[in-house]
């Protein structure tokens, strides 16, 4: 009876974690948003999972991708965490020169969503079908 106790504690926090990241309102919160800025509804769950993953339904967080060598500026932003850098060559035109828009969670799912009809889900990668 111990053990089981034991392996019931163990198991329970992530039993609760995950249901915690199935409903979280902070992310949930941007469904319409998502759909507004062209994602589908099939869509959701993928975008949900990669929000939760990125930022926990924090549009104003920046990773500044310095273990890659990015230069200053060039790192990651917004809800889905768009990788300026990498994506260069078309993101600086797509928000006007200015990588903070991204900040803005519709401008970022919109752009979110280029770089999905471009490449797929690869860009996120972690999140599951």
């Amino acid at each position: 009876m111990r053990k089981l106790a034991i392996v019931l504690i163990l198991i329970m926090p992530t039993f609760a974690l995950a249901q915690k990241a199935d409903a979280h309102p902070s992310v949930d919160r941007w469904k319409q948003t998502a759909l507004n800025a062209g994602w589908k509804t099939h869509h959701w769950p993928m975008v949900k999972c990669i929000i939760w993953r990125e930022t926990g339904g924090n549009p104003n967080l920046y990773n500044p991708e310095k273990q890659a060598g990015t230069p200053k500026g060039w790192g990651s932003y917004g809800l889905m965490q768009m990788y300026g850098w990498a994506n260069r060559d078309w993101l600086m035109k797509f928000v006007g020169g200015d990588l903070r828009k991204l900040y803005n969670p519709y401008v970022n799912l919109r752009a979110a969503k280029k770089l999905y009809d471009m490449r797929g889900w690869r860009p996120w990668g972690g999140c599951r079908r």
